[in-house]
């Protein structure tokens, strides 16, 4: 989620808008930083979320930008050097496309975000967010729910907006 972290390089916006768009972890820190900045969790983990038709044009960035291609369980990374950890990687996601076989929902479409605050980049919009947090539902989700749910994002408004199994 090119966005906490300014040293990773961004890919460039295609000229057809809503082609890349940040999800991730440091989505919901920047969420959670509009109420509370003591809340925020930043952590090293990037997401860009793309049409898989902008593939190609996010790998030749990313590349260009010095980024290293590794598939690594399935899932698509690009590393700061070769022996990187995947852990600081930039994670590659598909817009509705289920990321895990099990997953009750594909992921969001990149229609579902709004612009940062400064116009530099995209975001998932919360809806969309908190969507894909219930559906991996990994123990990294369920912690930046409770953030949200902690400084008000979230309420018990929230399970009616939610799809059926995943509330």
């Amino acid at each position: 989620m090119p966005w906490a972290n300014s040293s990773i390089a961004r890919p460039k916006r295609s000229k057809r808008r809503g082609s890349l768009c940040s999800r991730g972890r440091n989505r919901p820190g920047r969420v959670v930083a509009r109420i509370d900045s003591s809340a925020v969790r930043n952590t090293p983990e990037v997401n860009i979320l793309i049409r898989p038709a902008a593939w190609p044009r996010a790998t030749a960035a990313l590349g260009s930008a010095g980024f290293c291609y590794r598939e690594v369980e399935g899932r698509h990374v690009f590393l700061d050097y070769p022996a990187a950890k995947t852990r600081d990687a930039v994670f590659l996601f598909f817009a509705n496309e289920r990321y895990r076989p099990h997953d009750l929902e594909p992921t969001a479409d990149v229609s579902e975000s709004e612009a940062s605050d400064d116009g530099r980049y995209r975001h998932l919009s919360l809806q969309a967010l908190v969507r894909m947090k219930l559906t991996s539902y990994r123990l990294k989700d369920q912690v930046h729910l409770q953030d949200m749910i902690g400084v008000g994002l979230i309420d018990g408004s929230w399970p009616a907006k939610s799809r059926p199994g995943t509330a």
